[in-house]
């Protein structure tokens, strides 16, 4: 899902989409249907940081990561459903 090196196909893109249909769901209860993927982008690149980081023992200073990681996921969380939807920018990479 996150490898570059993939094949851009219509396999692959239905492949992708059925991965976040679950995910994309829930994110649509608590922002509204129209920003679910916005959120979904938002959310995502968290959870692949923290995780590659703490499977990788990079996190070194000392104890806490599931108080780190839950106040994360509440204030990505909270800042999404209070957000106001952004506006598409103009010559938007929209891949």
């Amino acid at each position: 899902m996150l490898d570059v090196r993939a094949a851009n196909t219509d396999r692959g893109v239905r492949a992708r989409a059925e991965a976040l249909t679950s995910a994309l769901s829930a994110l649509a209860t608590l922002v509204g249907q129209s920003q679910a993927l916005v959120a979904a982008r938002v959310l995502t690149p968290f959870l692949h940081g923290f995780v590659s980081m703490e499977n990788s023992a990079a996190f070194r200073l000392g104890p806490g990561l599931d108080a780190a990681f839950e106040h994360g996921i509440d204030t990505i969380l909270r800042g999404l459903i209070n957000a106001t939807p952004p506006k598409p920018a103009r010559g938007s990479r929209g891949r």
